[in-house]
């Protein structure tokens, strides 16, 4: 099945990838995040630019991405006036959007010792900027509904949650997961003409429910599915239930995978650009055939049978959506 990818950190540059893009009818579309807010030196913004900018411009049928800005500096008088000058820059050089990401909300501080939320008033001018430039924003606040509850293993998030020591109930630093899902609310009441992507399904995937809530009051607002857990957040609900939503939300869903590697692909080592190359099934066809199939199914650790959803459907989802919600992409 023809894709797009719309939310990856995949910065593939080998011709035997292409050739397995090009088999499959992929393209992806790369975004960068605040990644050395706390401390991953390999993912700081500016070298994720640099790797996709590189193969968009080497590839721009195959390849699109979405900047970013750090975060880090916030409380300097400048800050936005700097920020804004980076996108600026960003968008001439072919960024079809903007990303804020998790640790805005989670991780940054003022001085003071008070977390700094994303539906704060510094971030408005910002976001003023890029709704004037006809531009997207993506948005990671917070994180699934279960990282906020008892941790309960063999549950899909477990080992996640294990492996990254998350106790958000006994984290002082943590707010409600409301709180986070409140931002969206926060930044669309007063920004209704700007695009905005609740990346991981808005981190709601537990409620159908809230999903639509949001969906219904705010019809600047789309999500993407990236993530295979948040596939599988979706596989342990009522199929009939999950089809309905996907049905009525059609025109406001994106496939993505959230896909990552570090490098450039051609920078890894043969075994493990061959892993990679391992890893494209599942991403690709695997948690696909969930949406695609009736048949019984694995998403991450759930078995299922497929929704079936009608092509026109899955047509939306994987491919045409991506051109009303992120203008622009692959229009060469």
């Amino acid at each position: 099945m023809k894709m797009i990818d719309s939310h990856a950190h995949f910065a593939a540059d080998t011709p035997q990838f292409y050739e397995l893009m090009a088999k499959t009818g992929l393209r992806i579309i790369n975004n960068c995040y605040d990644g050395n807010a706390h401390g991953m030196e390999g993912e700081n913004s500016a070298k994720q630019k640099v790797r996709y900018k590189t193969i968009t411009a080497a590839r721009p049928d195959l390849f699109q991405w979405v900047t970013t800005f750090e975060s880090a500096g916030f409380e300097d008088a400048d800050f936005v006036e700097k920020t804004i000058a980076i996108l600026e820059q960003d968008f001439a050089d072919g960024a079809l959007g903007v990303k804020m990401w998790k640790n805005v909300g989670m991780m940054l501080k003022r001085k003071n010792g008070e977390m700094l939320f994303l539906d704060e008033p510094l971030f408005d001018p910002i976001f003023e900027y890029i709704t004037k430039c006809d531009k997207t924003l993506m948005i990671h606040t917070g994180e699934p509904w279960q990282h906020f509850q008892p941790l309960q293993k063999g549950t899909i998030h477990a080992q996640y949650m294990l492996t990254n020591k998350l106790d958000f109930i006994n984290d002082p630093d943590i707010a409600e997961h409301d709180r986070y899902l409140q931002v969206f609310d926060n930044i669309m009441d007063k920004h209704p003409n700007m695009r905005v992507i609740g990346v991981h399904l808005g981190c709601m995937e537990h409620s159908l429910e809230r999903m639509s809530q949001t969906l219904d009051k705010y019809p600047n607002f789309a999500m993407d599915t990236a993530g295979p857990s948040r596939s599988a957040g979706l596989a342990i609900l009522d199929n009939d239930d999950v089809t309905a939503f996907l049905t009525k939300y059609q025109d406001r869903i994106m496939y993505g995978t959230d896909f990552l590697n570090e490098l450039l692909l051609s920078q890894y080592s043969p075994e493990e650009q061959a892993e990679f190359i391992a890893m494209f099934d599942r991403y690709y066809n695997q948690v696909p055939s969930y949406y695609e199939s009736t048949d019984l199914v694995m998403v991450k650790f759930v078995c299922t049978p497929g929704l079936g959803l009608p092509q026109d459907v899955l047509d939306k989802i994987f491919t045409t959506n991506v051109a009303k919600w992120y203008p622009g992409a692959f229009d060469n």
